[in-house]
């Protein structure tokens, strides 16, 4: 499993305890079953089974799951549960009951579900949409947006541990003023976009171009304020790296001599799996939402 578990039980988590905040059904009574909320999950690949369930699996004190629409019959039981398995018919499902509705599935479709949607009571569900949204061809298809209680994208790259101690570090003035932001196979252009806005604190992105060689790619990215990004692909992460520069100093996830200079990296376990953070050389403790993980 990847370790986006971790930034995206975080995310969701925020968001939910976010959206009932203030309510009578607080969180801490979430063992009850009846104050859990409902969620419908709908699609069943490899990132609802690495990153999703497992998100929802670990928020399994305030959540319920109510189900997973698929268009193929599958068997879950590995990623959640003993008795989770596909529903593929919409109509077996009582889809006004649900307090939040997940979309997880391939851009190219995610306008055939909203259609599927449309003909349901849905105005009391969340829809929780993952980035990039929608294909531009479907981008008709968001006047069906109007129909849910609110709509939430998802995108939790950004929240990866490294790059919010970067975050930290940035916001601290380590590196001083933020200059560029430079990805190599680390990532593709939507997540990077989000990366860059949050990293820079701000909320546009004036300028992005697309240069082309051979085999490879790069996109050049430029801020609203003045940060600049470049995105060197095709996306491997495990090969990929980083450099965030500011004009007194660095960060990265590979050392350099640099007088200014904060190493993040990755740790990994002997079978490759997450370990941990490590900021120039030392283990953070970890977070919550790792240790819940």
């Amino acid at each position: 499993p990847t370790y986006t578990i971790f930034e995206l039980t975080q995310k969701l988590s925020e968001q939910l305890k976010k959206q009932y905040a203030g309510s009578r059904v607080g969180f801490k009574q979430g063992r009850n079953e009846q104050k859990k909320k409902n969620v419908l999950l709908v699609g069943s690949g490899n990132r609802v089974k690495s990153t999703v369930l497992p998100a929802i699996y670990c928020l399994r004190d305030e959540l319920r799951l109510m189900g997973v629409l698929s268009r193929t019959k599958k068997d879950l039981s590995k990623w959640y549960e003993a008795t989770l398995s596909t529903e593929t018919d919409f109509n077996n499902i009582d889809v006004s009951k649900a307090d939040i509705i997940f979309i997880s599935v391939s851009t190219e479709n995610v306008a055939s579900v909203l259609q599927n949607f449309n003909k349901r009571d849905v105005s009391n569900a969340t829809l929780v949409l993952e980035t990039p949204v929608i294909h531009p061809k479907d981008v008709r298809a968001l006047k069906l947006l109007n129909k849910y209680r609110k709509v939430v994208v998802a995108e939790d790259f950004f929240l990866l541990r490294m790059y919010s101690e970067a975050k930290k570090l940035i916001d601290s003035g380590v590196i001083g003023k933020l200059k560029h932001i430079q990805l190599w196979r680390s990532g593709v252009l939507h997540h990077t976009m989000a990366l860059v806005k949050f990293l820079s604190d701000s909320n546009t992105i004036i300028f992005i171009r697309k240069v082309a060689r051979g085999v490879s790619e790069e996109f050049r990215i430029r801020c609203g304020n003045g940060v600049t990004a470049n995105l060197v692909g095709p996306r491997n992460y495990d090969i990929g790296k980083y450099l965030i520069t500011g004009d007194q100093g660095t960060i990265a996830d590979y050392p350099i001599s640099n007088k200014n200079h904060v190493c993040i990296s990755i740790q990994r376990t002997p079978e490759n799996g997450y370990a941990g953070i490590s900021i120039d050389g030392e283990l953070q403790d970890p977070t919550e939402e790792e240790t819940l993980f």
